[in-house]
């Protein structure tokens, strides 16, 4: 009767799912070529049959198997019809994840007042399961395959941006809940013009004044009043619009009238204080409206 095998040694004892294994078994009496030693590993979820390729006779066997669920494993060879168990059990884990290429946006700057449509894009490995912040909101969350490797994107179309940029950040998570992140990634908001909460506009002049709000979208604004020597007054800008104070001489554009009488302008029409003239005083610039950014001073 043969000799019963006998395992001293299991190189290497570990493994990860996504990959098979490759195991050396040391010992004695493990076969040869003639007898044809047979593998099985005894997991929990049932029993598995490896492969088994000699490797010096009766003292090296190698075993092979393609990708196993996580879990221990009690490994068993018969040779001759005798079986003897592996000192210690193969454990098959979950390899940590991935990010084989961190979290980038389509963008490196956004505007204040905009609502920008962003692109992210990332690259995992060993992830069963992705999620994407825009500070503490959810943006996306995709499920994958934990052996393969995964490029993915969003598009993210963010609300009215207000403050001083957008962040995100990536998890990647393994069957486990193991994570690795990527980010925070911040895109930070540029102005399309000076930002301002209001105007505090004075007439500082010897006459009386005229002063507009005028839009910086389109060509309209707004009379805001005829102001006396010294008089004064705060106008609020609306938020996320784009706003300008102008001014003219109100005895300038009568002096007009009268000289030019099929040529008459209103000194209180938004077009006058727009067309350039000889009645045409300050103009502030353009000022993004945006809470508790301070007040403008502006002598009209």
């Amino acid at each position: 009767m043969a000799a019963a095998p006998h395992i001293t040694a299991i190189s290497p004892n570990s493994g990860t799912t996504c990959n098979g294994i490759n195991l050396v078994l040391t010992g004695d009496c493990l076969g040869d070529s003639d007898t044809n030693p047979q593998a099985t590993l005894m997991g929990p979820d049932g029993e598995y049959h490896a492969t088994t390729t000699i490797r010096t006779p009766q003292t090296e066997v190698v075993l092979t198997h393609g990708p196993l669920p996580a879990g221990i494993y009690d490994i068993a060879l018969s040779n001759c019809g005798r079986i003897d168990y592996g000192p210690v059990p193969l454990t098959i884990m979950h390899s940590p994840p991935i990010i084989a290429k961190p979290l980038t946006a389509n963008v490196t700057s956004v505007l204040l007042c905009s609502t920008p449509a962003i692109t992210l894009t990332w690259q995992v490995r060993a992830a069963s399961m992705i999620r994407l912040f825009r500070g503490n909101v959810l943006v996306t969350e995709r499920n994958y395959d934990p052996c393969q490797q995964v490029t993915d994107s969003v598009t993210d179309t963010v609300p009215l941006i207000t403050a001083a940029g957008v962040s995100y950040t990536l998890g990647a998570f393994n069957p486990l809940g193991d994570v690795v992140t990527s980010g925070p990634l911040n895109i930070p908001a540029g102005s399309p013009a000076p930002s301002a909460t209001s105007f505090f506009i004075i007439n500082n002049s010897t006459e009386a004044v005229n002063a507009f709000l005028i839009n910086g979208e389109d060509l309209g604004g707004a009379f805001l009043g005829t102001f006396a020597v010294g008089q004064s007054t705060v106008v609020t800008l609306p938020v996320c619009l784009i706003r300008g104070i102008a001014s003219l001489s109100p005895r300038l554009v009568a002096e007009h009238n009268q000289n030019f009488p099929n040529r008459q302008v209103d000194a209180k029409a938004v077009a006058t204080v727009r067309t350039s003239g000889t009645w045409s005083r300050n103009f502030s610039g353009y000022r993004l409206g945006q809470a508790s950014s301070g007040t403008q001073g502006f002598s009209i």
